[in-house]
């Protein structure tokens, strides 16, 4: 699936490209459930005792740094609510085959995978 000379112009002049319905809802509810699986994994991780170090930026970011990945909290004080992981959760991130137990995505998210393209 190659953009659209319109899609095209609308990357251009927004800076990204949003398609609707790439993945079916069954695989978003997948996907959903793996990243909450995993985040909540990483904060129980970040929180237990010698977790890595929590600094705080002039701005008010709680950042932390724990298990090879920087967890950035939100701003309210004492708050365990995590905002951000980077670099990426791939090392956390289930098998396809337990992610996508049809064998992967389907529809869109399928056609671009084929022709080397993210969704």
């Amino acid at each position: 699936m190659r953009m659209t000379s319109d899609e095209r112009a609308r990357y251009a002049r927004d800076g990204y490209l949003l398609r609707p319905s790439a993945y079916a809802a069954h695989e978003i509810e997948t996907l959903r459930s793996a990243v909450e699986d995993v985040a909540a994994r990483v904060s129980v991780h970040a929180r237990r005792a010698g977790g890595g170090p929590e600094i705080r930026l002039a701005d008010g970011h709680r950042l932390q740094f724990s298990s090879r990945a920087g967890i950035q909290w939100e701003w309210a004080e004492g708050s365990q609510s995590i905002r951000l992981i980077e670099p990426a959760m791939r090392p956390f991130i289930p098998r396809r085959s337990r992610s996508c137990p049809e064998g992967g995505p389907s529809g869109p998210a399928k056609t671009l995978q084929r022709d080397g393209q993210r969704a």
